[in-house]
């Protein structure tokens, strides 16, 4: 049923969560998982330049920091018995997430905080813009 899982992490317990639920999954219908990371496109690329066009923030440091994402999502999690990707991609979540799945994914976990209805709307959501768009099923874990 499920070949191809997506798994976006920021880094949080809640997407600890969805990825400890996606492994399980993965482990049952034998799947190929990819956790992703979405770096913020506004310090993404090259970095961040001051007024005087020294760098704050370096690619390098962004990859450091997206791998310190990885190692937090994943640690203490047995995936060896998962076959998994990792990728770090700069831009908007949601808008990198959902091209991400164009590309064939059967399945998207995702961790949500689970705020009230009202909340995702004033404020945004990732999650809400994944589910109202993905081309595939989307799980939201909690």
């Amino acid at each position: 049923m499920f070949k191809r899982i997506l798994i976006a992490t920021d880094g949080s317990d809640y997407s600890r969560r969805a990825f400890k639920t996606a492994v399980q999954i993965a482990e049952k219908f034998d799947a190929v998982v990819e956790l992703l990371h979405v770096a913020d496109s506004s310090v993404a690329g090259s970095g961040i330049a001051d007024m005087d066009g020294q760098y704050l923030v370096s690619a390098e440091d962004i990859a450091e920091f997206s791998k310190t994402i990885m190692d937090r999502t994943t640690a203490n999690i047995d995936v060896s018995v998962i076959k998994i990707g990792y990728k770090t991609i700069p831009g908007k979540p949601a808008a990198v997430i959902l091209e991400e799945l164009r590309r064939d994914f059967d399945l998207a976990v995702l961790g949500t905080r689970g705020l009230k209805p009202w909340a995702g709307a004033v404020l945004g959501s990732v999650a809400q813009r994944v589910v109202a768009e993905s081309p595939c099923p989307v799980l939201i874990v909690k």
